[in-house]
């Protein structure tokens, strides 16, 4: 016989599962955070596909007048602003990362404005959503609950 008690090792079993609590729900937060984007996506997806058919035309030409027509120009200036701030985790010059540094910028300002765009459709649609943000696990419902 080993010299541990049944107790003991029901101690040591639930510290480590206290232990992984923290764990646990980190990554059903993450889990959750990657859902909501791929809900949300779609949902912009589907808004942009029904927009479309309402007006007759194509989800890229809704895209291209509302969003692509409203893009400001990134400037040189405000490439060499971000590299300023950004230089210690940038490789080379500025003249050696300028074109990807507007380019960035640009396809920063693009999510901007087609995040605004999708905002504006959804305020038009009944949208619900019915995925529920992860509570923090109890020690309880580990041992009953263990797919979540």
């Amino acid at each position: 016989m080993s010299g541990s008690s049944p107790c003991r090792r029901t101690d040591i079993a639930r510290e480590v599962e206290t232990a992984l609590l923290p764990l646990i729900f980190q990554v059903q937060q993450q889990a959750y955070t990657l859902r909501k984007r791929d809900v949300d996506l779609r949902i912009n997806d589907i808004l942009l596909e029904q927009e479309a058919k309402r007006l007759g035309t194509t989800p890229q030409a809704l895209i291209d007048s509302h969003v692509n027509t409203k893009l400001h120009i990134v400037t040189e200036e405000q490439a060499r602003a971000y590299y300023k701030a950004n230089k210690a985790q940038l490789k080379g010059d500025f003249a050696d990362v300028k074109v990807m540094l507007l380019q960035y910028l640009l396809e920063q300002e693009r999510q901007k404005v087609l995040a605004a765009y999708a905002e504006e459709l959804r305020k038009n649609a009944a949208v619900q959503i019915y995925l529920t943000e992860p509570r923090p696990p109890k020690l309880r419902q580990l041992c009953c609950n263990l797919v979540d």
